[in-house]
């Protein structure tokens, strides 16, 4: 199924919403996202060997328009860090 993202996934951003240890005192996030006027979460199990994160930080996100809320996943550069997304605040 993830391998249709390439072919038929939109891009977009998405943004951290929460941190938590999950499974085997693993390092996770919460991560949100809108697609077809709804909003959506999704979860990564990230290392902070790969980059740090915080809440409020946002990165591109690819997810197929007829399941957002099934197939989707934070886009990674080749060291498998994520690829942040800078928001210009408005003045």
């Amino acid at each position: 199924m993830y391998s249709k993202l390439e072919v038929s996934g939109i891009t977009d951003t998405a943004a951290i919403i929460r941190e938590f240890v999950g499974a085997k005192r693993r390092l996770n996030f919460e991560y949100i996202f809108d697609a077809k006027g709804q909003r959506y979460n999704g979860f990564l199990q990230y290392s902070p060997s790969n980059g740090m994160i915080s809440i409020g930080d946002s990165f591109l996100i690819r997810y197929l328009p007829d399941d957002p809320d099934e197939i989707n996943r934070l886009i990674e550069n080749e060291d498998y860090s994520l690829i942040k997304v800078s928001i210009k605040s408005r003045q």
